[in-house]
């Protein structure tokens, strides 16, 4: 086709309905990857999106998780130190007895065959030492909270009977060394039952701590588990996380 000379031309293409149908076809096939390309980058970003999220999430839980392992691993020490100190007190306080008692079963204590003034004197020196270091050993061992009223008066009945077999020691008159001696008998009896009082309440402390440590050991367990739950829930993000472990008290 053409037009008058001077003219523009016009160009028209004309298509066979097949050609129409087919271009109609490749209109709508562009318009279906256009749609399938959005809605795929829609699904990336979404999970994107839900795995920031989820990361989020499980950096609060592992920071609350620590937090109450840190005050898990806090009572495990107490407890620790609390046995430590019942058990060494008993332990330092059974031995410091032990060595009293041998000294005033010991031969050079008795003073059953002694006559003279002297005699008793010297008989009676070895256990005003040996209260002597037994206070000593008592003062300077910590008991727990519970035991200190005991130990404080057991103290007292140290020092007392102490002061008695040093009247003993250096008695002038046989007058003087029986008044001692009657003093000392009856202190030592208070000593005695207070040091056998002070004794059981240091096993008795014993019975609550000892709940208490399988208590933690029960709960260790449990938060151990929620750890490694912690710990695969890092894995299927493929991040990187620090979970604390809980100490058993053992």
């Amino acid at each position: 086709m053409g037009g008058a000379p001077g003219e523009g031309a016009s160009w028209q293409l004309a298509l066979s309905s097949g050609a129409k149908r087919l271009v109609g076809l490749m209109l709508v096939l562009g318009l279906l990857i256009a749609a399938g390309v959005g809605a795929w980058t829609g699904a990336t970003i979404n999970a994107a999106r839900q795995r920031d999220r989820e990361i989020s999430q499980l950096k609060t839980d592992v920071a609350r998780f620590n937090a109450v392992v840190a005050r898990h691993n806090a009572a495990v020490i107490r407890e620790q130190q609390a046995a430590e100190q019942v058990n060494k007190a008993s332990g330092v306080l059974s031995s410091a007895h032990d060595t009293l008692s041998g000294v005033l079963n010991d031969p050079g204590s008795d003073s059953s065959n002694c006559s003279t003034l002297s005699c008793l004197n010297v008989t009676s020196r070895p256990g005003a030492e040996a209260f002597a270091a037994f206070g000593r050993t008592l003062r300077s061992t910590p008991v727990p909270p519970g035991s200190a009223a005991i130990a404080k008066r057991l103290t007292a009945d140290t020092a007392g009977t102490g002061q008695d077999w040093v009247e003993m020691a250096e008695a002038t008159s046989f007058d003087s060394f029986g008044n001692a001696a009657t003093a000392a008998e009856t202190d030592g009896g208070h000593f005695d039952s207070d040091y056998q009082a002070l004794i059981t309440s240091l096993d008795n402390e014993l019975t609550p701590l000892g709940n208490e440590a399988v208590t933690l050991n029960n709960a260790a367990t449990t938060l151990n588990h929620q750890g490694a739950a912690l710990n695969r829930r890092a894995a299927a993000l493929n991040v990187t996380i620090s979970v604390r472990t809980a100490n058993p008290d053992s």
